[in-house]
C-alpha cells in the first residue's frame, strides 16, 4: 500500500511516478485527497488506466473536459492518457488502483487488440460506476476484492485474474458509451497543450 501527498509530474503534466514494477505494472494506493497540498491531487495524466473508489466522503473530479462529484460508494474509471484532477472539501478515503493495460495481455495478442484497444483508444475519458446499477455494482465489488488482495503476499495471479474480470465488465459497460461517442483522443491532446500553455 502506498500513500502519496504530492503530485509529481513534468512540464507536460505527465506523472513521474512508476506505478508498480516493470515486471508487475500495478499499484494500489490508499489516499485521502484532503492530505495533499491545497487539498487536491492536481492535474496529471499517465499511460496507465486508473480505477477509483470512494470509501468515505466525496470528491470533486475533473476528468478531461468533465466535472462532477463522486460520492461515497461510487467508483470511477479514468482512461489511459487522460488529464485528471481531484479535490476535497474534507477528509475523504479514496482507495484506487493504477495499472498498465499490458498486464492483461501483450499488445500484439488477441485479448489486447479485441478488448483493450477499443476502450483505451476510444474517445471515452472516464466512466462512473454507481452501486445502484447492477453491472456497475459488480465492478465496484471486484474493485473492493482487489483492494483486499493487495494486503496479502503472493497474490499477483489472483490480482490479474480479478483485473481480467474487472476489464470484462468494464468492456461491457463501455459499449454503450463507445456507441454514442464520436471523435478520438485528439481532444485529450488539445487539452494537454492548453493546460501546458496556461
Amino acid at each position: 500500500m502506498d500513500i502519496l501527498h504530492k503530485t509529481q509530474k513534468d512540464e507536460y503534466f505527465l506523472e513521474r511516478i512508476q506505478h508498480g514494477e516493470t515486471e508487475f505494472p500495478f499499484r494500489f494506493y490508499s489516499e485521502d485527497v484532503w492530505e495533499f497540498d491545497f487539498h487536491r491531487i492536481d492535474w496529471h495524466w499517465h499511460p496507465e488506466v486508473e480505477f477509483v473508489y470512494v470509501e468515505k466522503g466525496e470528491i470533486s473530479c475533473f476528468v478531461g473536459t468533465e466535472q462532477f462529484i463522486l460520492s461515497q460508494g461510487c467508483g470511477l474509471f479514468v482512461n489511459s492518457g487522460v488529464l485528471h484532477r481531484y479535490e476535497a472539501t474534507e477528509s475523504v478515503c479514496v482507495p484506487n488502483i493504477v495499472f498498465s493495460p499490458e498486464l492483461l495481455g501483450t499488445k500484439t495478442g488477441r485479448i489486447y487488440q479485441k478488448y483493450i484497444v477499443p476502450v483505451i483508444e476510444s474517445a471515452i475519458s472516464c466512466i462512473r460506476f454507481s452501486p445502484s446499477v447492477e453491472c456497475e455494482q459488480e465492478i465496484l465489488q471486484l474493485l473492493l476484492h482487489i483492494f483486499r488482495l493487495t494486503e496479502k503476499e503472493n497474490t499477483e495471479m489472483q490480482i490479474v485474474s480479478h483485473l481480467l474480470k474487472l476489464w470484462q465488465q468494464l468492456f461491457i459497460c463501455s459499449e454503450a458509451h463507445r456507441e454514442h461517442m464520436t471523435g478520438d483522443k485528439g481532444r485529450r491532446a488539445q487539452l494537454q497543450v492548453m493546460m501546458q500553455f496556461i
